[in-house]
């Protein structure tokens, strides 16, 4: 009687012990403490389910499509379980010259924003606001490319003229001295652009290479002495102008004189019952000892409509040709044929071509 009581007791007490096993087992798993995390902000709750899906289910925690959860919903769930939970959030993205887009994201900062979109920026590029700044809903963030761009210029430096006063040179005439040489001048500039806009433009270097040389010029200020003729045959007077360099006054106009010659001098007039004679130029033929007269020249020698002045003749204009001008011979033309006889043949006449 006494071993069957005691045999009572034994299985009384074991089936006592798995009665608390199983209570334990029950109260441990069933009620396990967890921290669910949402967007940064913690909850502290308790939960019976098996999965972190289980946990956000008894929790009223529906996930939106991007949403981010750590274990993942089909893990198993522990005492003391830290379950995160992140949801996409807008924000506003200005990137380069592209027009602005919204981007739904659940990175935590810009610098994670921008590595998970696969934006690539160099050194220099600006960020704004910098990648360590937390990510808020509705964020703008601008990138904007920089570039830096060198540029050469280079610049032609005109030269002065300087004027010197010669006493020895005549009025009117210049002689010079010295050629005048461009200098160059030589400016590099940064240039900044960003999202391909100018935003600055720096000079950072700024060197004359290369020195201007001054030009120099000797001008004459000797006065000339202007010739008054008179008698249309002086030649002393037009001689003298000649050698004095200085210029003649004929019938209310200036002239200089460009060049003498020696020449042959023949003389012809008007032949015929009218007397008439066209030159090759169509002007009449003129004899006027207190102007202009006609002579006829070979056009190669000296040009026609040329202006000269032949001593012991007076002046002359080249208005004709003849068949017998050639070379260094010229023609007067005379008002009469015993004019014309008396000059006859002269060589080693002096003319002087003026212009």
């Amino acid at each position: 009687m006494i071993k069957s009581k005691s045999i009572k007791t034994i299985l009384f007490s074991i089936f006592s012990f798995l009665i608390f096993v199983i209570l334990f087992y029950l109260v441990v798993n069933l009620n396990k403490p967890v921290t669910i995390v949402v967007d940064g902000i913690e909850i502290t709750t308790r939960t019976s389910g098996e999965t972190v899906g289980d946990v956000l289910e008894e929790n009223d925690i529906v996930l939106q499509d991007g949403s981010s959860v750590f274990p993942s919903r089909h893990s198993k769930v522990d005492r003391g379980e830290k379950i995160i939970l992140e949801n996409p959030v807008p924000v506003i993205l200005y990137l380069g010259k592209m027009d602005p887009y919204e981007v739904m994201t659940i990175s935590r900062t810009v610098g994670d924003f921008l590595q998970e979109q696969g934006v690539e920026v160099d050194e220099g590029d600006i960020i704004t606001p910098s990648i360590d700044t937390l990510i808020v809903p509705d964020m703008e963030i601008y990138i904007k490319y920089v570039d830096i761009k060198l540029e050469q210029e280079q610049h032609e430096i005109g030269y002065e003229t300087k004027i010197n006063y010669n006493d020895n040179l005549y009025e009117g005439n210049e002689k010079v001295v010295q050629e005048g040489k461009s200098g160059l001048r030589v400016i590099k500039r940064e240039k900044r652009y960003e999202n391909g806009i100018e935003v600055d433009n720096k000079v950072i270097y700024d060197n004359v290479e290369i020195q201007p040389v001054q030009k120099i010029v000797e001008r004459g200020t000797k006065k000339k002495e202007v010739v008054h003729v008179e008698d249309a045959s002086s030649r002393q007077v037009i001689s003298s102008a000649y050698e004095n360099g200085n210029k003649i006054n004929f019938l209310g106009k200036e002239y200089s004189i460009a060049y003498t010659k020696s020449v042959e001098a023949t003389a012809f007039y008007n032949s015929g019952s009218n007397g008439n004679h066209t030159t090759a130029t169509g002007n009449p033929t003129v004899y006027n000892p207190s102007g202009w007269s006609t002579i006829a020249v070979d056009p190669k020698v000296i040009p026609l409509y040329t202006r000269i002045y032949v001593e012991g003749y007076g002046f002359g204009i080249a208005h004709d040709t003849g068949g017998a001008i050639k070379g260094n011979i010229i023609d007067v033309f005379m008002p009469s044929r015993d004019a014309a006889y008396t000059w006859g043949r002269k060589k080693g006449v002096k003319i002087y071509i003026l212009e």
